[in-house]
């Protein structure tokens, strides 16, 4: 996928698939 996407991704946590390890 789009890197845009995936930073988006990862930059917002509503609609991650990667959540981080909070």
């Amino acid at each position: 996928k789009n890197m845009a996407y995936l930073l988006k991704k990862m930059n917002d946590p509503r609609t991650a698939d990667i959540k981080p390890p909070v």
